[in-house]
């Protein structure tokens, strides 16, 4: 949508926002981008192997209070795979 607002392809988008981001900021997108495949990719593996699918309810917020716990599950972002699921 912001594509077709801003009038551009992908690549001129990209040459236009490119200095707004800062080096870190562009490098955290790119992680984004990467986890967010990922999560498509696995759940489109899912959903083709398996007929069924159960997911559980997890209170992912009480999990990440965890102290041994919270930078795992964060890091995999459990949530976001849910939403993707």
């Amino acid at each position: 949508m912001s594509t077709l607002f801003l009038g551009g392809t992908g690549e001129e988008l990209a040459g236009f926002l490119a200095p707004i981001l800062s080096p870190a900021q562009s490098e955290m997108a790119l992680v984004k981008r990467a986890r967010l495949d990922f999560h498509h990719k696995i759940a489109h593996t899912l959903v083709r192997k398996f007929d069924t699918l159960y997911v559980k309810n997890l209170n992912i917020s009480g999990m990440l209070r965890n102290p041994h716990l919270a930078l795992a599950i964060a890091d995999a972002s459990w949530g976001q795979f849910f939403v993707v699921f």
